[in-house]
């Protein structure tokens, strides 16, 4: 899903992730979490811009950002953006990033908003075990 929409928009999406990571999560459940912000990231970025997911080991836990090149996240959608049904693009759903949190919170992890001048990181910490 994520390649198609890629491609469509001209985004770049950039992985350094390492290949094994050491940590015991249900991989499909966590896998639809990260296509959701990914899919989410690649349609706030204005097309020939690019995208980064970087994972790395802190501590006893596994950090995954997911940052996007967009405008940010509005402010009237500050607060709104994980409840669902809320959505500010034609044809959304509004499920993406509530079913992701939903993911994260049940693998006992949280999910944080770093705000950028240009870009929005959705930071994903789950504990390793």
């Amino acid at each position: 899903v994520t390649g198609v929409v890629a491609e469509e928009k001209k985004v770049q999406l950039r992985i350094h992730c390492p290949s094994q990571l050491p940590a015991l999560f249900d991989d499909f459940r966590l896998e639809q979490a990260l296509v959701n912000l990914v899919k989410n990231g690649i349609e706030a970025s204005p097309e020939g811009e690019s995208m980064e997911v970087s994972c790395h080991n802190k501590g006893s836990n596994l950090v995954i950002d997911v940052t996007d090149s967009g405008n940010g996240i509005p402010a009237q959608w500050e607060g709104h953006i994980f409840e669902p049904f809320q959505t500010s693009k034609e044809g959304g759903s509004g499920l993406g990033l509530p079913v992701a949190r939903k993911i994260i919170e049940a693998h006992e992890g949280e999910i944080r908003i770093i705000r950028h001048l240009k870009g929005t990181t959705f930071r994903v910490i789950i504990p390793k075990a």
